[in-house]
């Protein structure tokens, strides 16, 4: 004898998820929820994505900002070098390699 997911007698043809829905397991419910599920975890996961990219951008301009006030110091060489780290993050060095800070 075969039992739904809430312990009680399956009745033939019906759903173990849904038992009043007269359709073997995936229903049309099953599905539905699965497919709004992934469409919310989708959405969630974009989101994120953009959280994290604002971030890093945050995170790089405050990198390019703190090079650019490092360059333009006193008796420094305000001339500088861009140096690449990873797409769309970037340092500026001075020009002058005795000028470089750590």
């Amino acid at each position: 004898m075969a039992f739904d997911i809430y312990g009680n007698h399956l009745r033939p043809g019906y759903c173990e998820v849904h038992p009043d829905v007269r359709e073997e397991w995936p229903c049309h419910e099953c599905l539905y929820s699965y497919d709004n599920d992934r469409q919310m975890q989708r959405a969630a996961d974009a989101h994120y994505d953009r959280m994290m990219a604002a971030e890093y951008d945050a995170y790089c301009r405050a990198c390019h900002i703190a090079a650019v006030a490092d360059c333009a110091g006193p008796g420094v060489d305000a001339r500088a070098i861009i140096v690449i780290d990873a797409p769309g993050c970037h340092r500026i060095l001075p020009s002058n390699p005795r000028a470089w800070r750590g």
